[in-house]
């Protein structure tokens, strides 16, 4: 749901991770009567999907080759199990179906941060989806 990530303990044992809003009547309300949340609903592994044509999906390995041959980059990393990312998969598919048609100097990617952890600490990921705008290989910003 979001951060900072709320577990529920009983007895000094970790029970279940509070999933529901951060508002305060909600927590006042889990808290007089806590439940274990249902069970999340999977997400499947965007990076397996086969809709994402326009979307190069990179790893550690050939990530700084990749990027330093691109003249103009977004790069989301999301994980496989992130509500969020999965939710905005389509309009960033969207988004690299258009630019391919056209702007040819404009290249969309995706890392997923399981196979590639690293790369997220190494430009400071904190949440997902994180948007990072390349240029001429270089990482210039985080958009938001």
């Amino acid at each position: 749901m979001g951060t900072p990530t709320i577990f529920w303990y009983e007895n000094g044992i970790k029970q279940f991770e509070y999933i529901k809003s951060r508002a305060a009547e909600e927590l006042i309300k889990f808290i007089k009567n806590p439940k274990k949340p249902q069970e999340k609903k999977s997400y499947p592994d965007w990076s397996m999907q086969e809709s994402a044509d326009d979307i190069y999906f990179l790893d550690a390995r050939g990530f700084d080759s990749f990027v330093k041959d691109q003249e103009h980059m977004m790069v989301v990393f999301f994980s496989p199990g992130c509500n969020a990312c999965f939710n905005i998969r389509s309009q960033y598919e969207e988004a690299a179906t258009r630019l391919d048609d056209i702007r040819s100097d404009v290249t969309m990617a995706a890392v997923n941060f399981a196979k590639a952890r690293e790369l997220s600490a190494r430009f400071n990921v904190v949440s997902y989806p994180y948007f990072a705008y390349f240029k001429e290989g270089r990482f210039k910003f985080q958009y938001k």
